[in-house]
């Protein structure tokens, strides 16, 4: 059922989800989300974030509203972005991040040298597979299905990205 309703609300095209990271010389990780539904939309936010489990994981959430639209904005601070690494790579949806059960010490990848480390975020988001769940969804729908809602992923460094393998 929860998958169909954020399946639902994705089509309408009334949630807007902005992540940023962030990470200083000092190593220190800011992970932030921007999490918004439509106020034209009748189910609430709380119907789709476990406060709760978020708080007991040492996120901080406050009341965002802007432009017609109200949510949260969910932070989390990490002292050293080594306690959020390993050497394993692996793929991380996005929105799994939020849950209860998400293992934070899997967030980056890290590529050790002697001179030094190269941090690997692996993200995706999954709203194809979400789609691919409804047989009876158009293909059309389907292939639009990215472009009804907002979503951005942001990282800030301190200094120049090396490489990157994203894609639109």
């Amino acid at each position: 059922i929860f998958i169909l309703l954020v399946f639902c609300i994705l089509l309408s095209g009334c949630v807007k989800s902005t992540t940023t990271t962030t990470i200083s010389n000092n190593k220190n990780v800011n992970l932030n989300f921007e999490l918004l539904i439509s106020d034209k939309f009748k189910k609430n936010i709380n119907d789709f974030v476990d406060k709760d489990a978020l708080i007991k994981r040492g996120f901080t959430i406050t009341d965002t509203s802007k432009d017609g639209y109200t949510g949260y904005t969910i932070n989390k601070k990490f002292d050293n972005i080594d306690t959020i690494s390993s050497a394993e790579d692996k793929k991380i949806v996005i929105s799994d991040i939020l849950k209860s059960e998400f293992d934070d010490s899997i967030l980056y990848q890290v590529n050790k040298s002697f001179f030094k480390n190269t941090y690997v975020a692996n993200y995706r988001y999954r709203l194809a597979s979400m789609a691919s769940q409804n047989s009876n969804i158009e293909t059309d729908v389907k292939e639009d299905l990215s472009s009804e809602s907002q979503y951005i992923f942001k990282v800030e460094l301190p200094y120049p990205v090396i490489s990157s393998n994203s894609s639109i």
